[in-house]
Formats: structure tokens, sequence, C-alpha cells
């Protein structure tokens, strides 16, 4: 789960 979030954290610090 963790895994999951911090996808999709990275990929929004990245995008803005």
């Amino acid at each position: 789960s963790l895994g999951e979030i911090n996808s999709h954290i990275t990929a929004a610090e990245d995008s803005g």
C-alpha cells in the first residue's frame, strides 16, 4: 500500500 501512495506522490511532485 505504501508503494501505491509513494508512486502517486512522486508523480504529483514531478508533475507540479
